[in-house]
């Protein structure tokens, strides 16, 4: 139908009809009827808005089109949703409008419309209050270009760095230069152009090393805008004004504009482990964790407090500053702030007088692990027998524990990690579920606790005597999910 003014007919039609690369379906199109009161003499030149190579475009691309008497103010379009009119200009690519993006007198900067054919020759047509220019371009499926900062195709690349928050929530977003990551934490370079959407074979050359890219298409946020990601190796460390380029894999490349990008020294990966069950990968809030690496402290020492440093040496965990247990070239115990909140990849880091050391670890509200004799999360487990005297204090002794009588049982204390904040704790021994007596973190006098350890009291069951080699089981409850410490830690009883 028409409009009222009898200057714009909207219809029904098959989209691939109305450009070959559009899809076989219908769609709603309007054709507008623009007057032409003069023609240009001087045919508008388009080339890459982020390159400025005049050789080809990709379509859904953004363009710069270049020339005279192309609009007669300048204005940019006032939202991402760009129209197909500014100031009295419109923009058709083979018949089809262009979304607008910017008008001048000198420049218009437009998207290509994605269903129109590829030619050689693809007629451009811009109408600027009956003003017309024409001019052609090649038309190609892609034809990369990389925005830079400075808008003119060289030098720094309108370029982020992208990796997950310290606390695993969230994704973080930066100027370069990028750290490069390491094997516990794997960062990204994004870098932003336009013209790759409509091609599967990219590859990125950063400096000597060409990358896969682990995502490249349409940017969601602006029309014509392309993204790539780049997820980066630790070759690139260290390296500065690195030149990069994006090519559509083929025959002979589509290679885009040479841009750079610089990149922070390599930091070693720390891996974290349950300080009593030595499992890796799974820590707790307000648990006691380890981490392994190198050159992670220049002296042995173990505190008799826990400071938040130890001879230059500082743990964080989410941001948060740990307490430390224990400090080696190698090994750094810790305890995991009560703070921290629950999360997948929370990064853990080490600062050694200024060397750094970086890693993720899962963190939930409770991980157990029990500690054992050998401390080295296998083997017997580290309990004390409790026998309860007449004035209901009770005297600890060392395995192997005497059950006690139904009358009057004993209790056994087992020590571990990881389960002060669950919600239930629950002990078997064997195939016997004991009543617990006490759950949470180990008493230290005063009403305070040792920071990272935790106990269970629990009453022992007279079948248990005589029993050797029992595995004791705890499993922790959080929300309903359970989470069970790791079996083949042992425990054995007197036949009393």
């Amino acid at each position: 139908f028409a409009d009222d003014a009898g200057s714009a007919l909207t219809f029904t039609y098959d989209q691939n009809l109305i450009g070959t690369n559009g899809a076989a379906i219908q769609d709603v199109f309007q054709a507008f009827v623009r007057p032409v009161t003069s023609v240009n003499s001087t045919a508008p030149a388009a080339s890459n808005a982020a390159s400025f190579d005049a050789t080809q475009v990709g379509r859904g691309s953004i363009v710069a089109l270049f020339g005279t008497q192309l609009a007669n103010a300048t204005i940019s379009s006032p939202t991402a949703n760009l129209p197909f009119q500014l100031g009295g200009v419109t923009v058709t690519v083979n018949g089809v409008a262009a979304r607008l993006i910017f008008v001048s007198g000198g420049q218009i900067n437009f998207v290509v419309p994605d269903i129109i054919a590829n030619g050689d020759a693809v007629s451009i047509i811009v109408n600027n209050n009956g003003v017309q220019s024409t001019g052609k371009a090649k038309i190609v499926d892609a034809a990369p270009g990389v925005f830079t900062v400075t808008g003119d195709g060289k030098g720094k690349a309108a370029a982020q760095c992208g990796q997950v928050s310290p606390d695993g929530l969230s994704f973080l977003v930066t100027n370069p230069p990028c750290a490069v990551g390491n094997t516990s934490q794997f960062n990204i370079l994004t870098l932003y152009g336009t013209g790759w959407r409509y091609t599967g074979s990219l590859q990125v050359k950063i400096g000597d090393f060409t990358f896969t890219p682990s995502f490249a298409g349409p940017q969601p946020e602006f029309p014509g805008l392309d993204q790539i990601n780049v997820t980066l190796s630790a070759d690139l460390a260290a390296k500065l004004d690195q030149d990069i380029t994006v090519s559509v894999v083929a025959t002979t490349n589509i290679d885009s504009n040479k841009s750079t990008a610089s990149f922070t020294g390599f930091q070693e990966a720390v891996t974290t482990f349950n300080a009593a069950s030595f499992d890796g990968g799974v820590v707790a809030r307000g648990s006691s964790a380890f981490v392994q690496g190198t050159n992670l402290a220049n002296d042995t020492v173990t505190p008799t407090d826990f400071p938040l440093e130890l001879k230059g040496v500082k743990v964080t965990v989410a941001g948060v500053a740990a307490r430390l247990t224990y400090i080696s070239p190698t090994q750094i115990n810790f305890i995991v702030p009560n703070e921290t909140k629950p999360a997948d990849l929370v990064e853990v880091v080490v600062n050694n007088n200024g060397t750094i050391s970086r890693g993720r670890v899962k963190v939930f509200d409770a991980s157990p692990g029990l500690f054992t004799t050998t401390s080295d999360g296998s083997g017997r487990a580290l309990v004390k027998c409790g026998k309860v005297n007449a004035d209901s204090s009770i005297t600890f002794s060392d395995p192997p524990c005497s059950v006690g009588t139904a009358t009057n049982p004993n209790i056994i204390r087992i020590f571990g990690t990881g389960w002060r904040n669950a919600n239930s704790v629950s002990v078997t021994i064997g195939t016997v579920k004991l009543v617990n007596v006490y759950v949470g973190g180990q008493p230290a006098g005063g009403g305070n606790f040792v920071p990272g350890i935790d106990v269970i009291d629990a009453t022992l069951d007279p079948s248990l005597a005589g029993m050797a080699d029992l595995d004791i089981v705890v499993t922790a409850t959080v929300n309903s999910v359970n989470s069970v410490s790791k079996a083949g830690i042992k425990t054995t009883f007197t036949s009393n």
